[in-house]
């Protein structure tokens, strides 16, 4: 039903809250869920650092694939409202309806597959396990020792 990213910006479905009668009650405790998740995840993945500033930084948004959209959405305005300089997004496969969504909000798009039958990401995959917390940190470790002391460290 939709998405919300750390800075607090909501991507919401509204046709799908419409289509399933979701109550603005029901829209307020699961936000009050994901932002508590969301807390979890910045303490476990940064130790707590805030998110660096984006402001004029090119930024490159991946996601594993869209569907609905919702948490790419969500990811994406915030950017926006971090007025990054450049935005490019990066997802192995979508509808082509998205593609043509995209191709209008961000400066450049990279799908490698669309289908007209879409529904769902992990059709696309032999696998499509969830990642754990330790995989997450694991890459995160790797990319922080690897940049060297005048770059910025990555979120």
């Amino acid at each position: 039903m939709g998405a919300l990213a750390e800075t607090g910006y909501r991507h919401m479905n509204e046709d799908v809250i419409r289509e399933y009668h979701v109550s603005k009650a029901d829209v307020d405790e699961e936000v009050l869920c994901q932002e508590s998740e969301i807390r979890r995840r910045i303490e476990r993945y940064r130790g707590g650092r805030a998110l660096p500033s984006l402001k004029g930084q090119a930024v490159i948004l991946v996601d594993d694939g869209i569907a609905t959209g919702a948490t790419f959405y969500a990811s994406l305005g915030a950017l926006l409202k971090a007025e990054t300089a450049r935005i490019v997004a990066a997802v192995p496969v979508a509808p082509p309806r998205v593609l043509a969504e995209l191709k209008m909000l961000v400066d450049d798009v990279v799908v490698l597959h669309t289908s007209e039958w879409f529904f769902g990401i992990g059709q696309f995959y032999e696998q499509f396990p969830q990642v754990e917390d330790e995989e997450v940190i694991t890459c995160l470790e790797k990319v922080r020792r690897a940049l060297t002391p005048e770059r910025k460290l990555p979120a």
